[in-house]
């Protein structure tokens, strides 16, 4: 099934890599992911609340088209937010169920 968050993914069993593609265009690798959770986002009917539930936030992940660490750009975004005075938002922030 389609979805409207993420347009494909590829897995390395041997490295335990979950390359992620999401309809934005951004590119994440997330790392030491179990065959396990691969398998259940590929029989999942909703991508996007699968990857939500058992993937963001779990892996240490780095952005594969600007190769940036997941967890710096959160820390980026939480300085940005703190000096503006806008309510303090991470990489979860935006919600991407389908």
């Amino acid at each position: 099934m389609p979805s409207r968050v993420i347009r494909n993914w590829q897995y390395d069993p041997g490295h335990g890599w979950l390359d992620i593609t999401f309809v934005s265009g951004r590119r994440y690798r997330y790392f030491d992911v179990p065959v396990s959770i691969e398998q259940d986002l590929a029989g999942a009917a909703s991508k996007g609340a699968t990857f939500n539930r058992a993937i963001r936030n779990r892996y240490r992940c780095e952005r594969l088209d600007r190769l940036e660490t997941c967890r710096s750009r959160r820390r980026r975004l939480d300085a940005r937010d703190e000096s503006n005075g806008s309510p303090q938002r991470g990489i979860g922030s935006r919600d991407t169920a389908t």
